[in-house]
C-alpha cells in the first residue's frame, strides 16, 4: 500500500474516499448514496480542484489512465535504454537496423552454473574479450592450448627421430626419412599398387617396334603413325606432321637451291621486310629491311668485292667509273654501253610512238645518229618594205627557241643593198653595236645584202642559238626596194 500510496501522491492523485465503515458485512460511503451489499465500495477519485480522474479499458478490465514523472514532477514522454527487439529468423538491413549491445561478466573466482533451460548472462575476461569453447561434431565441449608464441597446439601422431634424420607419421614403427637437399628436406615416399605393394620399376607403357602396325596406339612410344595406320620413328627423315591451325600464319613453300622454277605452277614463299635502320651482327638472320613504301632496302657492291656502292638522288642510282676526270687511264675498262648492230642497206625495226628503243650502229660500232629535233619546223618570212624588230618565231612562257638553219636572200630585181639583223628579243632586238662593242642574241647581221646575193647559217644538224624562256625570234631590216627580202628559218621549242 505504501508504493502504491506513492505513486498516487507522485501522481497528484487524491483518494476522494470520504468515509468508510464496515457494519455487519455491509459498507457505507460518506455521500450517503446508500449500503452496498456483496462487500464492494463504490469509490471516486479525484485530483486537488475536484476534478474526477479518468479511466480507459484494457482488455477486459477497467485501469485508471496515470502519468509517469521526474523527480521534478515534469511528465517523462520517452524511454530508452532497453534496447531493441528483432523478429526470429528474419532478415537483418545493415546500416538501417537497429541492433542491442551484450554484456559479458568478469567471473573467473567462482561463476555460478546454469541448469538446463536457464538463461544467464556469458563470462569474458577482464579486457571484456567473451570466453569461447571449441565443440566437436556431437557437440562435447573440447579443450584447446595455444603456447606463449599464439601457436594452437596440435596432435598429428608424428614422432621425430632427430639422431636418424627420420620422422614418423600416425601409428607403428616404421620411420621416414628425410632427405637433407640443397634447397629442400623431403620426406621420401614409395609409390604403391592397388595391393600395397612398392612400384620398384616404371616403363613407358606399351613398347613397339618400328614398322609394328597398330589402328590405335595404347602405349607411350615416341612414334607417330601414318595414314595407313604404319607406326613410324620420329627422325629427321620422317619428322613428326604439323598440323598449321588457322591463325598461326602460313610457312610458305621451299625450294631446293639451283633447281628450274615454272611460272605459273611453282609455288613461292612471299617475303616480308620491316621499316628500320637496326643492323645485325656479322653471321646473324635478320629480317629484310623496307621503306614505308613497302620498297626494299638494297645495297650494290662493286663486282667481286663486298664495297657498298652510294650516292645518288632519293629514289636514284649513282653510278661512276673508278678514275677521276683528267686521271690516268692506265690499266683501267671502260664502261661499255651495248648498241645493236644493222648492217648497211638494212631497215632498223620500227616500234610503236612512246615505246623503248635500242640505239644502233653498225657492224664496226659507229652509232648511227640523226641531228636536229623530232619535230624541227621550217618558216619563210618575206619583207619588201623596212621592218623594225618584227617577230619570225613566237613562243609564251615556258618555251624556248632553239635555231638550227637560217638562210637570208635579197631579190635579184631589188636595186639597193639591204641591210638585215635577225637575233632573240623579247619585244626587241639589241641595239646596234657601236664601234668596238658587242650585241647579244644575233644569228645574222648583215650590213647590205646585195641584189641576187645573201646569206646561208647552219644545215639544221646543229643549234645556231637559243633564246630565253619566252623570247621571239625577230628581224629588223631596210626596205628591199624594186624587190623582196626572204628569210628561210628552221628550228624547233624546247621547254624552258
Amino acid at each position: 500500500m505504501k508504493s502504491f500510496a506513492r505513486s498516487l501522491i507522485r501522481s497528484k492523485l487524491w483518494l476522494a474516499l470520504l468515509a468508510f465503515a464496515c457494519v455487519g458485512g455491509s459498507h457505507f460511503v460518506s455521500d450517503a448514496q446508500g449500503p452496498v451489499v456483496g462487500g464492494l465500495v463504490t469509490v471516486r477519485l479525484q485530483d486537488g480542484a475536484g476534478n474526477a480522474l479518468t479511466s480507459a479499458a484494457r482488455g477486459s478490465e477497467r485501469a485508471l489512465s496515470v502519468q509517469v514523472v521526474d523527480g521534478s514532477g515534469n511528465q517523462i514522454t520517452s524511454f530508452s535504454g532497453s534496447g531493441v527487439s528483432h523478429i526470429d529468423d528474419a532478415a537483418f538491413t545493415p546500416a538501417t537496423d537497429d541492433i542491442s549491445p551484450i554484456g559479458i561478466m568478469f567471473d573467473d573466482v567462482s561463476p555460478d552454473t546454469l541448469n538446463e533451460g536457464d538463461a544467464g548472462i556469458p563470462r569474458g575476461a577482464s579486457n571484456r574479450v567473451p570466453y569461447q569453447i571449441i565443440r566437436d561434431g556431437a557437440g562435447n565441449e573440447r579443450g584447446a592450448n595455444v603456447d606463449a608464441s599464439g601457436n594452437l597446439m596440435v596432435n598429428l601422431g608424428v614422432r621425430i627421430d632427430a639422431t636418424n634424420d627420420s620422422i614418423q607419421l600416425g601409428e607403428g614403427s616404421v620411420l621416414n626419412d628425410v632427405l637433407d637437399l640443397t634447397n629442400s628436406n623431403p620426406i621420401t615416399v614409395a609409390i604403391v599398387d592397388g595391393s600395397g605393394s612398392q612400384i620398384t620399376s616404371f616403363g613407358g607403357g606399351v613398347q613397339y617396334n618400328e614398322a609394328d602396325t597398330d589402328s590405335t596406339i595404347t602405349g607411350t612410344a615416341m612414334l607417330w603413325e601414318d595414314t595407313s595406320d604404319t607406326l613410324r620413328a620420329v627422325s629427321a627423315a620422317k619428322p613428326l606432321p604439323v598440323n598449321i591451325i588457322s591463325g598461326a600464319g602460313s610457312g610458305g613453300t621451299a625450294s631446293q637451291d639451283d633447281s628450274a622454277f615454272t611460272i605459273a605452277s611453282g609455288n613461292g614463299t612471299p617475303v616480308m621486310g620491316v621499316v628500320t635502320s637496326d643492323t645485325v651482327d656479322s653471321g646473324d638472320v635478320g629480317v629484310v629491311a623496307m621503306t614505308e613504301s613497302r620498297s626494299l632496302n638494297i645495297n650494290l657492291a662493286h663486282l667481286g668485292g663486298n664495297a657498298i656502292l652510294t650516292g645518288g638522288a632519293n629514289g636514284s642510282l649513282a653510278v661512276g667509273g673508278v678514275a677521276a676526270h683528267d686521271a690516268s687511264a692506265t690499266g683501267i675498262n671502260p664502261i661499255l654501253n651495248g648498241l645493236f648492230a644493222v648492217a648497211h642497206g638494212s631497215d632498223p625495226t620500227a616500234v610503236a610512238a612512246d615505246d623503248l628503243v635500242r640505239w644502233v650502229a653498225n657492224r664496226d660500232g659507229v652509232p648511227f645518229t640523226i641531228g636536229g629535233h623530232p619535230n624541227v619546223q621550217t618558216v619563210e618570212y618575206l619583207a619588201t618594205t623596212a621592218q623594225t624588230n618584227d617577230a619570225i618565231v613566237t613562243v609564251s612562257a615556258g618555251a624556248k627557241i632553239v635555231v638550227t638553219h637560217v638562210q637570208v636572200l635579197v631579190d635579184e630585181a631589188t636595186t639597193v643593198g639591204v641591210a638585215v639583223r635577225i637575233g632573240f628579243g623579247a619585244s626587241t632586238l639589241a641595239t646596234l653595236p657601236t664601234d668596238g662593242n658587242t650585241a647579244t642574241g644575233i644569228l645574222v647581221s648583215h650590213a647590205g645584202a646585195i641584189p641576187g646575193g645573201g646569206l646561208n647559217k647552219g644545215d639544221g644538224n646543229g643549234i645556231l642559238g637559243i633564246g630565253a624562256d619566252d623570247e621571239d625570234l625577230r628581224i629588223t631590216c631596210e626596205a628591199a626596194t624594186s624587190g623582196a627580202l626572204r628569210v628561210v628559218v628552221s628550228y624547233y621549242t624546247v621547254d624552258s
